[in-house]
């Protein structure tokens, strides 16, 4: 039988499977790969192990052009550490698709995300609520 890599790289095909993946976990960054293949790359399920608990990967397959075009996205492969949860920008990647390189990319956003987690203010809406982010004695 086939051996399975296991991983922790959510597909996203459509901007309101982002916006739901977003609001799981605001303890981490949330990263996008956009890749022309049609399953996870092996290197992102690497990466998504070394990074566990520290960072949130998702991944963006062949054929989701509209998504793609909606964060900014021109060519493939493409990395997005998203900050802006609204308009589903942030900071991109722009080196060679190679593991030391995505995976210091990864490590940066670790520590940008951890820098600007106590700064930065999270709307308290039910999909947090049920995510156990807040809870109903958090003010608004």
């Amino acid at each position: 039988f086939p051996k399975v890599m296991s991983d922790s790289v959510k597909v996203l095909r459509t901007e309101k499977d982002v916006k739901q993946w977003l609001v799981l976990d605001d303890k981490v960054p949330h990263v996008v790969v956009f890749t022309d293949k049609k399953t996870t790359p092996p290197l992102l399920k690497t990466l998504s192990i070394e990074f566990t608990e520290r960072a949130a990967l998702g991944v963006v397959l062949e054929g989701s052009d509209a998504l793609a075009k909606k964060m900014g996205v021109r060519r493939r492969p493409a990395v997005i550490h998203i900050q802006d949860e609204d308009s589903l920008t942030g900071d991109s990647f722009d080196k060679d698709f190679k593991k030391e390189h995505v995976s210091r990319f990864l490590s940066r956003s670790v520590g940008k995300h951890r820098s600007e987690a106590g700064a930065t203010l999270r709307e308290l809406s039910s999909a947090r609520y049920q995510a156990g982010d807040c809870k109903e004695t958090d003010s608004n």
